[in-house]
């Protein structure tokens, strides 16, 4: 009896394991579910004609109006030009008082005495500016006359002044005519003094005669200025 029980058993649990097999298969094709694929299709609005033909005629540039051109007279041109010139020329007159003309008839007058004056000093000094020297001995003695036109003669061959006014030197000379000393007493213009000072010493002077004097050196005091 107990032997009969367990087989129905087994049995029966052999039969329930082999119906959950068949059934789990049939259950999962049961909850396979299909997908679902969605075409968007999007309708483009058609324009229409009234609103394609009001773009239109707003881009179309309205033609703008040509000027006619107007062709100027050149009498008109001329004309006005005289005008213009009339106008700038014409002197305006005003109305001067007695008074304050003779105060600048004498200002003038004034001036023009002034003027006078510096040109006549002027016309001296240009006239008797000059490129040659005048030399002039002082304290010159009898003895010494030919040796010292000689010398005159040398220096203002020599010697051009710069400007206008007088030098007073003195030097001492030597038997073969080389200048020894040189000493300035007087000068009206320092440009002169200058111009001595450096081209004298340079200047080899005519020697002396025995005839002249027997002295080994002799002095000379000599003023150079401009000729007038």
């Amino acid at each position: 009896m107990g032997q009969k029980i367990l087989l129905f058993l087994l049995i029966s649990a052999h039969i329930g394991f082999v119906g959950m097999l068949i059934r789990s298969p049939l259950k999962q094709q049961n909850k396979k579910t299909h997908a679902l694929v969605v075409k968007t299709i999007v309708l483009k609005p058609s324009s229409s004609p009234t609103q394609k033909r009001s773009l239109t005629q707003k881009k179309t540039p309205s033609p703008t109006p040509i000027k006619p051109l107007v062709k100027k007279n050149p009498s008109a041109i001329k004309q006005r030009g005289k005008s213009l010139s009339t106008l700038k020329h014409t002197p305006q007159e005003f109305d001067i008082p007695s008074s304050i003309l003779k105060q600048l008839e004498e200002s003038i007058a004034k001036i023009e005495q002034k003027d006078d004056k510096q040109c006549k000093s002027n016309a001296i000094v240009t006239a008797s500016l000059s490129s040659k020297v005048v030399v002039t001995p002082a304290q010159e003695e009898p003895t010494l006359s030919s040796y010292t036109a000689s010398l005159v003669k040398e220096l203002t061959q020599m010697l051009q002044l710069p400007e206008y006014g007088e030098v007073k030197i003195k030097i001492k000379i030597s038997p073969a005519g080389k200048i020894l000393e040189l000493l300035v007493l007087q000068a009206e213009s320092k440009v002169n003094k200058l111009y001595l000072e450096k081209h004298l010493p340079n200047i080899v002077l005519p020697k002396y005669n025995e005839k002249v004097t027997l002295n080994n050196e002799q002095t000379f005091t000599l003023t150079f200025c401009n000729v007038l």
